[in-house]
């Protein structure tokens, strides 16, 4: 049930790799104020509005729009299985009501969908679809069903 919630609801969802300790804490400082613990390793948290630059994917006008502050859910995750680069890593998310996406499930669902990246990184170098040749979106859709239906 949770899950055909999330789906629906819009998210943002960061990974930060811990390989860096010391620089990842000093960012996620940066970055944001501790507002409330709602629980271990699950924060909520006020992101400031980044400074306009002009590498920002965003126009000006768009920029004056964003609010000052968001309000952010922080769920630090550790990784207890082996066969993973790193031990540790944040996800960063709009749901900040913990009673109805408790962080074990956010967790969950995350692992879920790092899943279905890996399998569609599968497929990309199985068919060797690193690069796509049409322009249309229309064409670009008929691409990629050939190349599904030729991987099965």
């Amino acid at each position: 049930m949770i899950y055909s919630v999330v789906i629906r609801v819009s998210v943002v969802i960061l990974m930060f790799i811990t390989l860096k300790h010391k620089a990842l804490t000093l960012l996620l400082r940066l970055l944001a104020e501790s507002v409330e613990v709602l629980g271990d390793n699950d924060l909520l948290v006020h992101w400031q509005k980044p400074a306009k630059n002009k590498k920002s994917s965003y126009s000006l006008e768009d920029g004056e729009k964003l609010p000052e502050k968001l309000l952010l859910r922080q769920i630090k995750v550790t990784i207890n299985s082996s066969g993973f680069r790193t031990s540790s890593f944040y996800i960063i998310t709009s749901l900040p009501d913990a009673d109805r996406y408790p962080a074990g499930d956010m967790a969950d669902l995350y692992f879920q969908r790092w899943d279905v990246e890996l399998f569609f990184r599968d497929i990309k170098i199985t068919m060797a679809m690193y690069i796509l040749r049409c322009q249309s979106p229309d064409m670009l859709r008929k691409e990629i069903l050939m190349h599904l239906i030729a991987y099965n």
